[in-house]
């Protein structure tokens, strides 16, 4: 896929929702089970969402794409503290929301290499529907 500048702003503006999001349901998770800060077992990862975190570490073994998402992923300021096993999971938590929406695109259209606007919130309409 070919994208531009607004594509990229997009993809990180989906990327730190979507994290944040993750990161607000542990905070109440863990807040509700008595822990002072949020482990990884907080976080609501879904089996798809875990499945893309796996192929998203299988892929990155040859690129080195997770060094890039470490310092790209923003921590959302919370309530609690994140262990350290949480801190260093983010990176490729966030690398398996990208390979999610990456596939999103070509589940609706598998010819696309440029997504419009239009393309970016239908994808993004998806990830909303799901659990």
């Amino acid at each position: 896929m070919e994208i531009d500048k607004s594509d990229i702003k997009r993809y990180y503006n989906f990327v730190d929702q979507k994290v944040a999001d993750l990161l607000l349901i542990a905070q109440h998770t863990a807040k509700a089970n008595k822990r002072v800060r949020v482990e990884l077992r907080d976080l609501p990862i879904t089996e798809g969402l875990q499945v893309s975190i796996h192929a998203f570490e299988a892929l990155d073994l040859d690129i080195g794409l997770e060094r890039i998402l470490d310092r790209a992923v923003p921590e959302p300021m919370m309530d609690l503290p994140y262990s350290e096993e949480t801190e260093a999971r983010l990176p490729a938590i966030a690398g398996g929301l990208s390979l999610a929406v990456a596939r999103t695109f070509k589940i609706i259209d598998p010819q696309i290499k440029h997504p419009a606007t239009e393309e970016w919130e239908r994808a993004f309409q998806i990830f909303d529907l799901l659990p």
